[in-house]
């Protein structure tokens, strides 16, 4: 390489030396602009050269190396021509060799997720036998115990699988047991209810039966109730009619009274006799007291003096009137002469007062 840089006519230490002249030069004037144009052009001149002598040494090795380049790319095509067969031949048995590789693991991998499915599922029995009738747990335990654990099949995971198997029929028979006991409970809630149901409409009909027992005889203790309210009432109302026509009745004896009571002060005064009011004669009056026996509603009476004949109307049968007459009128008014129109003012007022007094007594 320092022989061919000889060529150049430059050295290292002539440009080390230019270097070292250059280095303390500045540019303040004209003059100093000029040296430093010298100094300049003689660098660039020499840089000028040796990129000449540059290109005209390199010349011949640039031709060198594409005749180079020309025979190498004619000889790696007739290389290719013998090393892309064999490359192809080796890339297809490769590629093959990996397919086969690629199928059996695609293989395996399904039969390792068959495996690992029929495991799963085996773990699933309890979880879908927990909503199951003791007949269905039965019937998976059943399942369950057909399937058949064998080397060939589950390979690797062959004492996996037997022991999933025999973990999970343990938990199916725990289930069963307590699917049989849910299932008698449930029967015997289910009995239970429906003793009680059946009790509940008995007693239900029972009850409304009572109710319509008892309101058949609500109402016939209300009708009663009603009918005796109504005779009360009625009986209420005759005897307040009787009252009303008693206190008439002792109104127009009070009445008849006072004019009696002022006919006998008029008599004492005047000393004269005062004319009797007419009486009825026995067999008048014995007629009217047959009338009343057969009729004994009150009648619309005549006008009469005295109270004494009011009474005579007030009795209810015949019985009763023989009885009064018996006692008063043929005791007191016959043995007297039994001629009433021949009494006294004085008489009849005392005979008019002691009637009122037994009657207000009755």
């Amino acid at each position: 390489m320092k022989n061919e840089l000889i060529k150049f006519d430059i050295t290292d230490l002539a440009i080390s030396e230019m270097k070292n002249k250059t280095a303390d030069l500045k540019v303040t004037d004209n003059k100093e602009r000029a040296d430093v144009t010298v100094h300049l052009l003689q660098v660039k001149k020499i840089r000028v050269a040796v990129e000449a002598k540059r290109v005209e040494l390199k010349a011949d090795a640039i031709a060198f190396g594409r005749n180079v380049d020309k025979e190498a790319g004619r000889i790696k095509e007739l290389l290719l021509e013998v090393e892309n067969p064999l490359k192809e031949m080796r890339t297809k048995y490769d590629d093959k060799k990996e397919a086969e590789k690629a199928e059996k693991e695609r293989i395996e991998a399904e039969r390792v997720a068959a495996v690992q499915k029929k495991m799963d599922d085996m773990r699933g029995f309890p979880e879908c036998a927990v909503s199951e009738t003791a007949c269905g747990v039965k019937s998976a335990i059943q399942r369950l115990t057909d399937i058949e654990i064998t080397q060939e099949e589950y390979n690797e995971f062959f004492m996996d699988a037997k022991h999933i198997k025999k973990t999970v029929l343990a938990k199916l028979e725990d289930i069963y047991t307590s699917a049989v006991a849910r299932e008698a409970e449930d029967e015997r809630l289910e009995k239970e209810r429906k003793d009680l149901e059946e009790k509940r409409i008995k007693m239900d009909k029972l009850e409304a039966a009572r109710k319509k027992k008892a309101a058949a005889e609500q109402k016939v203790k209300d009708d009663a109730e009603a009918k005796r309210q109504a005779a009360a009432k009625k009986e209420r109302d005759a005897m307040q009619a009787e009252r009303d026509a008693m206190q008439a009745e002792r109104d127009a004896m009070a009445d008849e009274k006072r004019v009696l009571e002022e006919e006998r002060i008029a008599f004492n005064k005047s000393k004269k006799p005062v004319a009797p009011t007419p009486i009825p004669s026995p067999e008048a009056h014995a007629v009217k007291v047959s009338e009343l026996a057969k009729d004994p509603v009150p009648v619309v009476e005549p006008e009469k003096p005295s109270k004494y004949f009011t009474v005579l109307y007030k009795f209810k049968d015949q019985d009763e009137l023989d009885a009064w007459f018996e006692k008063d009128v043929a005791k007191n008014i016959i043995p007297r002469g039994g001629n009433v129109a021949a009494w006294s003012a004085e008489d009849l007022f005392a005979e008019n007062s002691r009637l009122e007094d037994e009657l207000e007594a009755k």
